[in-house]
């Protein structure tokens, strides 16, 4: 493997950029794009570092995002892999979207290329509601999260974070048969939701994930506030206001012990790319022409900034990476060098495909 990539990878790796803090890892790609020769290389108002390769032919814009979640890992390089938070969500991504271009580029694509690593993905997604909102106009949009390699993501489910308090009457914690428990309640309303919309492993189906649970603390009183915070995926089959009917249904429908309300903190629209599109087309020959294979078309349960720009522009869209995506916000994420030098090849000759469409 180059030298130069080996040395690009290991420096993101070492920077931790939790989501919020991404100022010391802005300054490392500020530093790699004037290195590599992008133009007019800058941060925006939100923190987003952007850099460009001029082009007279149709406008591509090249986002991945340069937050993690949180927690610190160690960062190797053994046996032909790199180890680190980031490693495969999504610093990985973000170098071969970076160094990707420049090789589509120095092999002659005419294309003009606006690279953008963005922040805020893992949290409010601040760094693409900026992009949207600036005066940019690509004609495509390749976002980079993990897709095997080898494969291309074109859909992804919509998210809604949810917030359910459920209060009642404090009892002395030595009688709990005299009132309703709030922490119990809440389980209990969640395995319910849970149950109603099943396990959710298709791209078809709703899930929900109880993610976190705080209450009023005293040791020898029952819990009588409780707030929980669910996280809730749905497909494109489904409306966000049909999700809030069937929710409120399920949590009226409760006996009138204790006090609920359910409130939407956030919520992203889920998108599918236009599968019959030129980006699809290029990304397909970018991976057979390196790996000699059929891309496989991903539809995640997750969702991403391309849910975003999908959703709030006209621009076609698809988001590419290497890594294995069930490894994303673990704790053992793991890439090798092989797929991180396909992915800029595949990157490369998917762009050099999509610059020839548009010259014939």
């Amino acid at each position: 493997m180059d030298e130069v990539v080996a040395d690009y990878f290991m420096e993101l790796l070492k920077t931790y950029s939790p989501t919020g803090r991404e100022d010391k890892i802005a300054r490392v790609v500020e530093g790699q794009l004037k290195t590599l020769g992008y133009e007019n290389v800058h941060q925006d108002r939100a923190g987003n570092v952007l850099g460009s390769l001029i082009g007279n032919n149709v406008e591509v814009l090249l986002c991945g995002h340069m937050d993690t979640v949180p927690g610190k890992r160690p960062v190797t390089l053994r046996n032909g892999s790199f180890t680190g938070r980031g490693a495969v969500d999504a610093k990985a991504s973000l170098l071969a979207l970076m160094l990707g271009a420049i090789d589509a580029k120095k092999m002659g694509a005419k294309l003009g290329i606006t690279f953008v690593s963005a922040v805020g993905e893992e949290g409010e997604s601040k760094g693409i509601r900026e992009i949207i909102g600036s005066s940019l106009s690509p004609d495509y949009a390749i976002f980079g999260e993990p897709s095997n390699t080898v494969d291309l993501t074109v859909g992804y489910k919509g998210r809604m974070l949810l917030e359910m308090v459920v209060c009642t009457l404090p009892h002395h914690a030595s009688a709990p048969w005299q009132g309703v428990n709030a922490i119990e309640k809440s389980v209990d309303i969640f395995r319910k939701i849970e149950r109603y919309y099943g396990k959710g492993e298709s791209f078809r189906d709703v899930s929900v994930s109880l993610t976190g649970m705080t209450s009023k603390k005293a040791h020898n009183v029952t819990a009588y506030y409780a707030r929980s915070l669910i996280d809730l995926r749905y497909p494109p089959s489904k409306a966000d206001g049909e999700i809030m009917s069937e929710l409120n249904e399920l949590v009226n429908s409760e006996p009138i012990e204790c006090d609920v309300e359910l409130n939407v903190i956030s919520s992203v629209k889920p998108y599918v790319s236009n599968i019959k599109g030129s980006l699809v087309k290029s990304f397909k020959v970018g991976v057979a022409k390196v790996t000699g294979n059929s891309a496989s078309l991903l539809f995640k349960s997750g969702s991403g900034d391309m849910n975003i720009a999908g959703n709030e522009t006209d621009v076609e869209t698809v988001t590419y990476g290497p890594g294995d995506p069930s490894l994303s916000h673990s704790d053992n994420e793991v890439i090798s060098i092989e797929d991180l030098e396909n992915s800029i090849k595949i990157i490369s000759n998917a762009l050099l495909e999509l610059d020839s469409l548009h010259s014939r």
